[in-house]
């Protein structure tokens, strides 16, 4: 089975890819190249499709947007326009999927959900102890593996299902 985990963010999405349980790529998609949103998420979204064709995943597992009412007019807006791109992808190649909130499948795989700082250096702890790897958490830097080791974790909690 080959199953594709996203970890989404207008700027840079994490990715993962697992095959038969084994993580076989994973990276970030970097649309910080343009300033306007839109030209990010179509660059972000034509690289979802390529690994779609490239892996031919039986499942993508996507981190769900969290709804907040009172910010629906700035990055929570662009991720619901995101996650609608990939959804049409998806469904276009006919691929089942599902979405986890952060704090669910964080909770699936043993990490603790609060503060949101320690949920994110416990993923990268949690990734680094179970596929022996050197990730790395910085706040609010380019250089941290967050998003790659965010989109492990939603990989892994599907696993779980």
């Amino acid at each position: 089975m080959i199953i594709i985990g996203l970890d989404m963010a207008t700027k840079r999405t994490g990715f993962s890819v697992l095959k038969d349980n084994k993580l076989i790529d994973y990276g970030n998609i970097d649309g910080n190249k343009n300033d306007d949103f839109r030209a990010r998420i179509k660059t972000i979204c034509a690289e979802i499709e390529n690994l779609i064709i490239k892996y031919k995943p039986d499942i993508v597992f996507i981190e769900d947007v969290p709804i907040i009412k009172k910010d629906m007019h700035s990055s929570t807006s662009l991720l619901f326009i995101m996650q609608g791109y990939i959804l049409h992808m998806v469904d276009k190649y006919n691929i089942e999927y599902n979405l986890f909130m952060p704090g669910t499948w964080r909770s699936k795989l043993g990490i603790a959900t609060q503060p949101k700082e320690g949920a994110k250096q416990g993923t990268v702890d949690w990734v680094n102890n179970k596929f022996n790897l050197n990730f790395i958490y910085k706040k609010d830097s380019v250089k941290s593996d967050d998003n790659i080791t965010d989109a492990i974790g939603v990989a892994c909690c599907g696993l779980l299902r």
